[in-house]
């Protein structure tokens, strides 16, 4: 079955990790990319010599270089990610959520345009079990 999903291009993937890459770097021999994380990690096991296949000797300072550009567009697509569409099961169309829907019917008392957790009738009912009194 194929996903309607957009998968994230593999350019804003680390390539250590295989995950979205958090605090990107690039290695300033080869141009590899991956989280600073995982560049750090990599350089403690290779003794700080590149895992690529230049085996260049890195100083992290010097030879990791900030990619601010990419954090940046991946804020950016995350954010995107969030503002989806508003989609009402009810009544099948986008711009509002079901619990909002203007053709919804409260199983409760009946009436059209809210639902049951929203229901006046809930109130009534919580304050009549307190005796809640408005003054």
């Amino acid at each position: 079955m194929p996903s309607n999903k957009k998968k994230l291009p593999s350019y804003y993937r680390c390539s250590l990790c295989l995950m979205v890459m958090s605090d990107p770097v690039k290695l300033r021999c080869c141009g590899d990319r991956q989280c600073k994380e995982c560049a750090l990690h990599r350089l403690t096991l290779t003794r700080n010599k590149c895992w690529r296949n230049c085996g260049t000797r890195l100083r992290t300072e010097t030879d990791l270089i900030s990619l601010d550009y990419i954090s940046q567009r991946i804020r950016q697509l995350r954010i995107k990610k969030r503002r989806k569409t508003l989609y009402c099961y009810v009544c099948k169309t986008k711009g509002h959520r079901t619990s909002r829907c203007p053709t919804i019917t409260c199983i409760k008392c009946h009436e059209v345009g809210h639902a049951e957790i929203d229901c006046p009738k809930n109130r009534d009912d919580i304050e009549s079990k307190f005796d809640v009194k408005n003054d």
